[in-house]
């Protein structure tokens, strides 16, 4: 018997059909199971039968990480849903990764929390936040998506059920292997449940806007603005991101005020009075969550930087000239960018982002990028010690190579 009958007569009706292709390798078989047992039996099949297998989420950052080599199964966390615990008193939730983060959000809000995870995509699930590491504006108040994990539900490739970590701080001793999981875009296991500190619902949130003529002094307003104290989260927007909020505008910043309401009103007087800043909406900043991951066609050009916060206005504005929209956290350092796609200039375009992020001290990390392209390069950048780490990680963790082959650092 061939070993994808091996694998069908294993799982039997749990193997659906579908129709999924990435990165140029077709899948034509689906997996959607129920709970972390059921995964791990999946897993174990491909593990004993030298399979491979993709792990979607919500599906928003299917085309993130290297490209995929080959895969026999798409295992769906659709089914993997719903709160396991809430406790209200301590301010910590226990959720399956299918959830979906619209949902929880809501279910939160109700009970007077705020769920810390931001990501761009609104369809993203808890397992697909956490796997990709991705934030949005209001990181700037809850931290990046690591900093709220407690514990987390991991299968490993082999099919072995673990957790790392637990529902206190405290419960957390030796290796915190949650940091491990949390970015690793399902290479080295898969995350099934989440135990994730939440945040107080504020009691009043107010957002102001200021328009600039030019990218390097909203970049300096924007850099001051978000080391004021309190809980601010503060977004530039530059290109055709900034026309989103404002026609006349090159750049645009937005600072989102977080607290009790005499100090909020307190802080939005202050931006009117010293920067003229006009009112917005919570719906107009949670915007800039949209246009920070609203470039999803395959032919685009999408890159996340991190450098260090002092580096953002000489680099917002070297990578203006050639950018379709520019989004900027400037607390954390981060630009978001994508690039008009030219084939002729995309060369150049790989070049520049490295010297920039050289001279900023940091990273990158290419989101996005067309097929042809991301066949020859590295997307997260050029060789290094951290990519020896993760091919390192990787064979330690899944040697037969079972979760997501070749998306990984180290391109295993």
């Amino acid at each position: 018997m061939s070993e994808t009958g091996v694998l069908r007569a294993r799982l039997g009706d749990r193997l659906e059909p579908t129709r999924f292709a990435l990165d140029g390798i077709s899948v034509e078989s689906m997996v959607r199971p129920e709970n972390a047992a059921a995964l791990g039996e999946t897993l174990g099949a491909l593990h004993e039968t030298d399979g491979a297998a993709l792990v979607r989420g919500g599906g928003s950052r299917m085309g993130w990480g290297n490209p995929l080599t080959r895969a026999d199964v798409v295992i769906s966390t659709e089914r993997m849903v719903g709160v396991e615990e809430l406790d209200l008193e301590e301010g910590v939730v226990c959720v399956r990764a299918g959830t979906r983060l619209a949902a929880l959000r809501e279910t939160l809000g109700e009970e007077g929390w705020t769920l810390p995870l931001d990501p761009p995509g609104s369809d993203s699930t808890v397992g697909g936040a956490l796997a990709s590491a991705a934030f949005g504006p209001r990181a700037e108040i809850y931290g990046l998506p690591r900093d709220r994990v407690l514990g987390l539900d991991v299968v490993l490739a082999s099919g072995e059920q673990t957790r790392c970590g637990g529902r206190v701080v405290k419960n957390v001793t030796g290796y915190d292997l949650s940091k491990l999981y949390v970015g690793s875009l399902g290479t080295v296991g898969v995350i099934a449940g989440a135990w994730l500190r939440l945040f107080p619902k504020p009691e009043c949130e107010a957002v102001c806007v200021m328009d600039f003529a030019g990218i390097r002094d909203a970049a300096h307003c924007a850099l001051a603005l978000s080391r004021r104290p309190g809980d601010h989260a503060v977004a530039q927007l530059a290109g055709a991101a900034a026309a989103t909020v404002a026609e006349d505008a090159d750049s645009v910043v937005a600072v989102l005020s977080s607290g009790d309401e005499d100090w909020v009103s307190s802080e939005q007087a202050f931006l009117r009075a010293e920067f003229g800043a006009r009112d917005a909406t919570l719906e107009d900043f949670d915007r800039v969550r949209e246009i920070q991951g609203g470039e999803t066609a395959a032919e685009c050009l999408r890159v996340l930087l991190l450098l260090q916060p002092t580096s953002l206005p000489a680099s917002l504005e070297r990578l203006l000239p050639a950018s379709r929209r520019l989004v900027s956290y400037p607390a954390r350092g981060v630009i978001s960018v994508a690039f008009e796609t030219d084939p002729s200039g995309i060369d150049a375009l790989f070049e520049e982002v490295a010297a920039v992020t050289a001279a900023g001290h940091g990273s990158y990390f290419w989101e996005s990028v067309p097929p042809a392209v991301k066949n020859q390069r590295n997307v997260f950048g050029a060789a290094s010690e951290t990519e020896a780490l993760s091919r390192a990680i990787k064979q330690r963790f899944d040697p037969k190579g079972v979760l997501s082959p070749g998306r990984s650092a180290g391109c295993l």
